[in-house]
């Protein structure tokens, strides 16, 4: 039974020449490459918590300017 780490050897021989340059390094930038869609997913997570965060922030000062009290920021409600 093959492990993931079998696996690594292996696929330096798909590598071809029309293959992106960073895919066939053998340095940081390959770890770069392999991670790239994880790494974009995660920030794309943390961008929409933080939108999600802004707005909830956004309406709740809504809500509480219309009962006249006080405003809450981002930073201070604990959100962020």
């Amino acid at each position: 039974m093959a492990g993931a780490g079998d696996q690594a050897p292996r696929a330096a021989n798909h590598i071809r020449a029309d293959s992106p340059r960073w895919a066939g390094t053998k340095d940081w930038r390959q770890k770069l490459y392999s991670r790239s869609m994880g790494t974009v997913m995660a920030l794309l997570f943390l961008l929409s918590w933080l939108a999600q965060s802004i707005a909830g922030a956004a309406a709740c000062n809504e809500q509480q300017l219309r009962q006249l009290h006080p405003l809450v920021s981002v930073m201070s409600s604990g959100v962020v």
